[in-house]
């Protein structure tokens, strides 16, 4: 309240003088009340920011709790503060505290039970509930909080969804009527519990993540022994079968050779199927030792000239006289980083392919070419006007000892595809093929463009 006061002199008969004095009376009250309240609401509503800004750049559910706590603290001013997280079990689990005063020790071992004291029965109930004196309050069943000269308390449910996710408990050492700020306080506890879902969600994720990344080092690390296991096993066999097969061939030549005249036509048919079977087991044996080996062989890289190399490998399947009926074109190829041996292998067993699918034309043509790939790749290709093959095939074509025609038709071990999918494979690269029946194929094989030196598989 403001007084004021006038004064004012007035002069009588005789000369004497009287005074009078005027007042009056302005009452500031309202005015006050309403710019503490104004002061009150900016208050809030900065708490409010500070907290949700706290909420985004969180990291974890302690890192939630203590900037709920922190904007809770400035904003109210309690004694004391604790977070509580809701456990699976039922029971809550202290996450975060304020007021390095006060001694929480007896809530460490995270035994508060749902429905279980002022805590618990506010998780039960889903509800804020507020005590003016916790030393008489009948609800407060558990002694942690008095032991250590609490008086009042408010606890505000973190609920998100009709879901209770935990708890946050406020004291004070004097009384204190939490109550009166009950809107304002379930507001921070909204805002806190928002920040606790995407936390939950956010180290759920996490958790999911590490769990599948485990998963597939397992399945990973199986899958790698798996193929050293047959690796070996195929090398061993391979090599194995070598010797009994020298035998047939050296025991059909001395039959040949020594009772061939005593042998009938059938016989001597007979003999030929032999030598026939015996040299195609001997390729298939070759190429299983050949195909165990690129498992072993490291990849050494250097730069490789793309179109002296095609050159090069076509005149080495071919002779003069089948170079004759063949139309071979080679375009202009980007030089190409691997290791010189095994894409000199992979070209080998494409234009082989083309040669033998294409023989059945009048002109054969193949052509081997490039085109432009993404993510930096460099993408070569083989196309031929040979027999083709339908799309739905094209996932077998890569597959070992898988074969679309009978080796009556073509010869071959089902191999040679498996062989060029694997060294593109160790150089981090991908193959496919695309064709039509009685129209061709084309096979593609793309190269990382700047590979580095070593083994891309590791």
């Amino acid at each position: 309240m403001i007084m004021r006061y006038t004064w004012n002199e007035i002069k009588g008969p005789g000369g004497g003088s009287v005074f009078r004095a005027i007042g009056a009376v302005l009452d500031v009250t309202p005015l006050k009340e309403a710019r503490e309240r104004l002061e009150e609401g900016v208050k809030e509503l900065r708490a409010l920011y500070e907290m949700s800004a706290g909420m985004r750049a969180a990291r974890g559910v302690k890192e939630v709790a203590a900037e709920a706590l922190k904007a809770i603290k400035a904003a109210v001013g309690p004694d004391t503060g604790l977070f509580f997280l809701l456990r699976s079990d039922g029971r809550f689990e202290l996450v975060g505290h304020v007021n390095d005063e006060a001694d929480f020790s007896g809530h460490l071992d995270t035994v508060h039970r749902l429905g279980e004291c002022l805590c618990g029965l506010s998780g039960m109930l889903k509800e804020p509930l507020f005590s003016l004196d916790i030393t008489k309050d009948l609800r407060c069943t558990r002694d942690e909080c008095k032991a250590i000269g609490l008086r009042s308390m408010a606890v505000l449910p973190l609920v998100f969804e009709d879901t209770l996710l935990g708890v946050i408990n406020l004291g004070s050492f004097g009384q204190r009527d939490f109550e009166t700020q009950a809107p304002f306080l379930m507001t921070l506890a909204n805002e806190a519990t928002i920040g606790l879902k995407n936390a939950l969600l956010i180290d759920e994720l996490i958790r999911h993540e590490q769990e599948l990344e485990a998963l597939v080092k397992i399945r990973t690390e199986r899958l790698e022994e798996a193929n050293r296991e047959l690796e070996a096993f195929t090398y061993s066999v391979s090599h194995d079968l070598r010797a009994p097969l020298r035998a047939v061939e050296g025991l059909s030549r001395v039959l040949e050779e020594d009772y061939g005249e005593v042998l009938d036509q059938g016989g001597k048919d007979l003999l030929v199927e032999v030598g026939k079977n015996a040299r195609r087991m001997k390729d298939l044996i070759n190429d299983l030792l050949e195909f165990s080996r690129l498992g072993k062989k490291a990849v050494r890289c250097s730069e490789i000239d793309m179109e002296g190399l095609a050159r090069e490998v076509f005149y080495e399947l071919t002779t003069g006289e089948q170079r004759r009926g063949v139309e071979f074109v080679v375009e202009e190829l980007p030089r190409a980083r691997g290791d010189p041996a095994l894409v000199r292998q992979v070209l080998h067993n494409l234009i082989s392919n083309a040669i033998k699918f294409s023989s059945t034309r009048e002109i054969a043509r193949i052509r081997v070419g490039f085109v432009p790939g993404g993510r930096g790749e460099k993408v070569y290709y083989v196309r031929d006007n040979g027999i083709g093959f339908e799309m739905k095939h094209a996932p077998r074509l890569f597959g070992l000892f898988q074969r679309l025609h009978s080796v009556e038709e073509y010869e071959g071990t089902g191999v040679g595809l498996s062989i060029v999918e694997r060294i593109v494979r160790r150089h981090g690269g991908r193959v496919w093929a695309e064709g039509s029946p009685g129209r061709g194929a084309v096979f593609y094989f793309a190269l990382p463009g700047d590979h580095p030196e070593g083994d891309a598989e590791g």
